[in-house]
């Protein structure tokens, strides 16, 4: 079976590079753009969410989980799915023209919208191909077909700013570089796996939708709660409080790289473990929640006491109401490392149909949350609802996977992060004058420093990690 430490190597490679590029990407898109095209363009990625999910039904994770339980199928199942999402993909496209029929958007507005979804589509195909890649553990192909992608938004999106243009041509730069990357990863499949085809047999579209359909559904639950309140914001409050909102909501969308890539390459093992060993599923299931609660826990104080310079460094003076948002969005952001982590194992241990009611109840708290705060708090009332979503969400779903899934083992070393995370940011509240840059290193170390002293296995035993 392939390593563990070798997928996740190859996975945060392409995840960093990724982070790196929009890094350097936001700020000047922020800048250039200025908060209410910036708002414009947060709102028209969003909407591609929903496109991309309209066309996807779930079928890319259905995919990794079949064809990690039967290899030699691959080439059948990805058949299959192709079929489906091109048969889609009309259907989509032609929902969210029905949508911006109704929205009241502006002219600019509804282009973007409709470059984005574009992009959402070829996402989706693209992803099929690359869903082949974790399913066999060789996630060095993927990291190659991120990483093709990122630059070449990265790289065309700079050039259109500093020229000038405004929010429509930026905005096409995205499907230019979706329709790359899935030719690119069609090609390494080709190369390394076998000749990719589409297969309309639409007998057995029934029964793959009837699963896939779970997955789906999941992930368009958790998008709309995460994404909604832009669309609300958008609906409700003018495109500059979008734009304030989104430079918080993006800074944090960051920091999902890492519980995205515990998911990723987690998600083909832990759909192993959970049909045929319960043991290791019980010891992987804890080692994640600890790896993931020793990044999740410090970040969250460190957020809010360096939230005001990182927001002007990045972003600038005009993004200045962003603040207040950014430091209770990153409540949300902690909880998330575990929310994320905990949704790839439900799918792995064919617990979908209960993610969906958990999921669905959050929905209903996140929009009424949102209905009532929007008006009166603005994008602070935004923030607000998505934290007490979150919130609501972890809750419900680690209590159903302990009792229903696994009990996870060793994680009895949590309370030495708490202890951990305390000295930290006692140490970052004394030293609020430093620079931010110098300040977040500072608390890296003496949380690091803590961890050691109090004997943090994880730490001691980052060679020997047990996850291989």
């Amino acid at each position: 079976m392939p390593d563990l430490r070798k997928n996740t190597l190859f996975v945060s490679l392409g995840q960093g590079v990724q982070l790196l590029l929009a890094l350097l990407l936001m700020p000047f898109a922020a800048r250039f753009l200025g908060d209410a095209d910036f708002g414009r363009y947060s709102l028209a990625s969003t909407l591609m969410f929903f496109v991309f999910l309209a066309n996807d039904l779930g079928l890319n994770t259905w995919l990794t989980r079949e064809a990690a339980r039967e290899r030699e199928s691959s080439s059948r199942l990805l058949a299959r799915v192709l079929g489906i999402k091109l048969a889609a993909a009309p259907l989509a496209y032609g929902l969210l023209l029905a949508f911006l029929a109704l929205s009241g958007f502006d002219q600019v507005t509804r282009r973007a919208v409709e470059i984005f979804a574009v992009y959402g589509i070829a996402s989706s195909v693209g992803q099929a191909f690359t869903a082949i890649f974790r399913a066999h553990e060789r996630m060095h192909f993927e990291t190659l077909v991120v990483v093709t992608e990122k630059t070449l938004i990265t790289g065309l999106g700079l050039f259109l700013l500093v020229r000038g243009f405004g929010v429509e041509e930026f905005s096409a730069v995205f499907p230019l570089a979706g329709f790359a990357s899935a030719t690119l990863a069609a090609g390494l499949l080709w190369a390394r796996f076998f000749r990719p085809s589409v297969a309309f047999d639409t007998a057995a579209w029934p029964g793959t939708l009837r699963v896939s359909i779970a997955f789906g559904v999941s992930v368009f639950l958790a998008t709309v709660y995460n994404k909604i309140d832009v669309v609300m914001l958008s609906m409700m409050q003018s495109v500059a409080v979008v734009g304030w909102y989104s430079a918080a909501y993006k800074l944090l969308a960051f920091t999902n790289v890492v519980p995205n890539i515990a998911a990723t390459v987690l998600f083909p093992r832990l759909s192993v473990y959970s049909k045929s060993d319960q043991n290791n599923l019980a010891r992987l299931f804890g080692q994640a929640m600890v790896y993931l609660s020793a990044l999740a826990l410090p970040m969250i104080p460190g957020g809010i006491i360096l939230a005001p310079q990182i927001i002007g460094t990045v972003f600038g003076a005009e993004y200045v109401q962003a603040v207040p948002a950014l430091q209770i969005l990153v409540v949300a952001a902690g909880i998330l490392f575990l929310n994320i982590f905990l949704a790839s194992l439900y799918g792995a241990a064919n617990f979908q149909t209960k993610l969906v009611g958990i999921q669905t109840l959050g929905l209903a708290l996140n929009v009424g949350l949102n209905w009532l705060l929007i008006p009166r708090f603005a994008h602070l009332g935004a923030a607000a609802a998505t934290v007490a979503t979150e919130g609501t969400i972890f809750v419900i779903t680690l209590v159903l996977a302990v009792r229903r899934i696994a009990r996870p083992s060793g994680v009895g070393e949590i309370w030495k992060v708490v202890v951990a995370t305390t000295v930290m940011t006692a140490g970052l509240l004394s030293l609020q004058r430093v620079y931010w840059l110098v300040l977040a290193a500072i608390g890296v170390l003496l949380y690091a420093a803590t961890l050691w002293i109090l004997r943090f296995k994880p730490l001691l035993s980052l060679r020997r990690s047990g996850l291989r």
